[in-house]
C-alpha cells in the first residue's frame, strides 16, 4: 500500500502547477481556465458618456434650439472603461503565471424584469488587442489594465428607439423618455498560453431619451 501510494503522490505532483505551488481552488466567479494558470480573472464595467460616468443610455438624439438653424444634442456611441484584472490564487507563489492576451469581447443585453414588455436588443461583437501581466510573486496587489471599449453603439441606440416606439413593444413609462431597464453581459475572451479564456461581468443600465442638451 506504501507503494501505490508513493507513486500516486509523484504522479500527481507533475501535474500541480509550480505557479500555484501546489494551491487548489476556484478562480472568479464568472472566469474560466485562470485557475489553471494559478490566476483569479475578473473584469469591472464603467459605462461612460461625453466624458462622464453614467449608467443612462441616450437612445434619441433631441432639438437643442429651433434655430433656424437648429442644434442638436451630442449623440454618439456609450461606451465603457473595461477593467480586466489578474489576481494570484496563490499569493506565495514562486513562478510568475503567463501573460493574459485579450482578443475580442461579446456583450449581450438582458431586460429587467421590470421592463419585461421592453424590446429586445441585438447582442455586439468587437476585437481588441492588448494584454494583462499578472503580479510578480510573492504577492496580495492586483494588476489591471483598462481600455475604452463600446458598451452600446449609434445603431443599436437608434434601433431600439425605432422599435420602442413604433408600438409594437410595451414600455414601462411611456412616451415621451421610453426608458427601460437592462443589464449587459460581457463576456472577455482571450489566451494563456494558447488556451481559451473567458471572464465575465455584468452591470445594469437604463435606456431611453435624456435630454444632453
Amino acid at each position: 500500500m506504501k507503494k501505490i501510494f508513493l507513486i500516486v503522490l509523484i504522479l500527481g505532483a507533475g501535474i500541480i502547477p509550480l505557479w500555484g505551488c501546489g494551491g487548489t481552488g476556484p478562480g472568479a466567479p464568472g472566469s474560466s481556465t485562470c485557475e489553471d494558470f494559478g490566476l483569479i480573472c475578473s473584469v469591472t464595467i464603467t459605462p461612460t458618456y461625453l466624458g462622464t460616468d453614467t449608467t443612462n443610455v441616450d437612445a434619441a438624439q433631441d432639438v437643442c434650439t429651433a434655430g433656424p438653424p437648429p442644434t442638436y444634442e451630442k449623440f454618439t456611441d456609450h461606451g465603457a472603461a473595461v477593467a480586466v484584472s489578474l489576481q494570484l490564487l496563490n499569493p506565495n507563489a514562486t513562478i510568475t503565471p503567463p501573460n493574459l492576451f485579450i482578443e475580442s469581447y461579446t456583450i449581450e443585453y438582458v431586460r429587467s424584469n421590470d421592463s419585461i414588455g421592453a424590446p429586445p436588443i441585438e447582442s455586439y461583437t468587437g476585437y481588441v488587442s492588448f494584454s494583462v501581466n499578472p503580479p510578480i510573486p510573492p504577492s496580495t496587489s492586483i494588476s489591471t489594465v483598462t481600455q475604452s471599449l463600446i458598451f452600446l453603439d449609434i445603431p443599436r441606440k437608434e434601433k431600439y428607439w425605432q422599435d420602442v416606439t413604433s408600438g409594437a413593444y410595451g414600455s414601462t413609462t411611456g412616451s415621451p423618455s421610453f426608458i427601460n431597464n437592462y443589464t449587459a453581459i460581457y463576456t472577455i475572451q482571450g489566451q494563456i498560453e494558447g488556451q481559451n479564456v473567458t471572464i465575465t461581468g455584468t452591470t445594469f443600465f437604463s435606456i431611453g431619451d435624456y435630454d444632453n442638451c
